[in-house]
């Protein structure tokens, strides 16, 4: 996988100082549209920037690494992070929109992972995608963010938010990728410069210069590096924190409030608007602050037509969640513990010999000389060989997928070509650090090993298939089902 996006797909500087702004519409506190504008000037709009990003695979990871490696064991696939003038902002899409919870688990999630690595910050910025449809963005004050993040204060930062509730850019949501058997390297960065390239009219903008996953940083780099260091293994985060994290998301999507489900003979488009709508009017007669979101949500779905496609019932429904996680009391937090780990990770100690190599290779700045590991370069195991169609031995997305297969092999595509490998044992080498790689027979080229995201909020199961002659480049990403 690439280390940045070809020339052709990276950002127009200049188109983008244009678009950079700050939040002028739909705050959560009423405050003056003076003060909104002098935001929107002295702290984005002159396009400095914080942050020039280095990946630098054997050194502590710098403040904006360190957000991507705290929201990767969360389990968050895409994000891009910046800083600008004393603002830190984090643009994120979540894995998964099902309940109001995960709204709020975005949020604080997105916070306490800038926190730790950005605490002189004067503005936080959380931005929260559904794929690459815009929902809400968040922001508070420095001083007021970090003492709520470090008290593990949910309702505090729920009163001092300033939310908005995005709309999409005029050109309307161009959505991600639905997910697929086969994702390969270019269908990542395609999908991580949808997300970082997005401009809702009524958002900040990203700084000038930031780091995406899959575009500047690879994903599987990341993932590697929270591995070798000892923050994450086959069973998701290792962190001391982890534990506590799951056991709080798990509480609070089980007090989620029950939504019936859209009656047959009702619009759901409309139906998820009258939700959204009802919801914040409801708060607003109890707190202050609510009334101008509340109008604000009331006009944008006032004209909802009816018979909506998919994709713009979608939306509706997760503005319809956000409006549910803004109204109502917290549903608990994720605030000190992710925050901890945000600054053990940039506390981590560099590592050295196999794994550095390794992370060197995954980080696409391996030295062809004395940093390239091969598959056959670790143990053999043959008691773990795989043999397709056979009995699944041990639980995992590779046993699974290759007893699946059930000899048809494994399809995927790399550089624009398609094929197919179909040997007939898969054999097993065991990394040091406890990674086993399946190559395709004697002499195959390709391997498969655990290509999963598993975090304590979210996971994705799923085998990656990389080069057998330099195991950390990713070929592609085949799904589990």
């Amino acid at each position: 996988m690439g280390r940045a996006a070809p020339e052709s797909a990276r950002r127009d500087t200049a188109a983008r100082d244009a678009r950079f702004r700050a939040l002028v519409t739909g705050s959560a506190v009423v405050v003056l549209v003076v003060a909104l504008v002098w935001f929107a000037i002295s702290v984005w709009g002159s396009r400095g920037s914080d942050d020039r990003f280095d990946i630098r695979p054997l050194e502590p990871s710098g403040p904006a690494e360190t957000t991507l490696r705290t929201l990767r064991l969360a389990g968050v696939e895409h994000a891009s992070v910046g800083s600008a003038n004393g603002a830190a902002m984090v643009r994120l899409a979540s894995p998964a929109l099902n309940t109001a919870p995960d709204v709020e688990i975005a949020w604080q999630t997105g916070l306490s992972s800038l926190v730790g690595p950005y605490p002189e910050a004067d503005v936080y910025v959380v931005q929260i995608f559904d794929a690459a449809r815009p929902v809400l963005e968040a922001r508070w004050d420095g001083d007021d963010a970090r003492a709520a993040v470090g008290g593990d204060d949910a309702r505090s930062l729920r009163r001092i938010a300033r939310f908005t509730f995005l709309t999409p850019a005029e050109e309307g949501v161009r959505e991600l990728d639905p997910v697929i058997a086969v994702v390969a390297p270019e269908d990542q960065v395609r999908v991580a410069a949808r997300l970082r390239d997005a401009a809702p009219p009524n958002a900040a903008a990203m700084p000038a210069a930031v780091a995406s996953i899959d575009i500047e940083v690879p994903g599987f780099y990341l993932d590697e590096k929270n591995r070798v260091l000892g923050l994450l293994d086959e069973t998701g985060p290792l962190h001391m924190g982890a534990g506590a994290l799951r056991d709080a998301v798990s509480a609070m999507r089980t007090a989620a409030p029950g939504i019936p489900a859209v009656p047959p003979e009702v619009d759901a488009g409309r139906f998820w608007a009258e939700l959204a709508v009802r919801t914040l009017d409801e708060a607003a007669d109890a707190r202050d602050g609510v009334r101008p979101i509340a109008d604000g949500v009331r006009s944008g779905l006032a004209n909802t037509p009816a018979d909506l496609d998919s994709t713009g019932v979608a939306g509706i429904r997760a503005t319809a969640l956000a409006a549910v996680a803004v109204a109502r009391v917290p549903f608990g937090s994720v605030l000190a513990q992710t925050r901890r780990m945000a600054i053990d990770i940039a506390d981590s100690i560099p590592v050295k010999g196999t794994a550095a190599s390794v992370l060197l290779e995954t980080a696409g700045v391996g030295d062809e000389r004395s940093t390239i590991r091969r598959v056959t370069d670790f143990e053999r195991v043959a008691e773990l060989d795989l043999v397709p169609a056979g009995p699944m031995i041990f639980d995992s997305p590779v046993a699974a997928a290759v007893t699946a297969w059930d000899g048809s092999g494994v399809e995927y595509s790399a550089g624009g070509i398609r094929r197919t490998v179909a040997p007939d044992s898969w054999l097993a080498y065991l990394r040091p650090d406890g990674r086993v790689y399946w190559l395709a027979g004697d002499g195959g080229d390709i391997a498969l090993t655990d290509g999963s995201l598993r975090g304590w909020g979210w996971t994705r199961e799923r085998v990656a298939v990389v080069d057998a002659a330099r195991v950390g480049r990713v070929l592609a990403y085949v799904g589990v089902r």
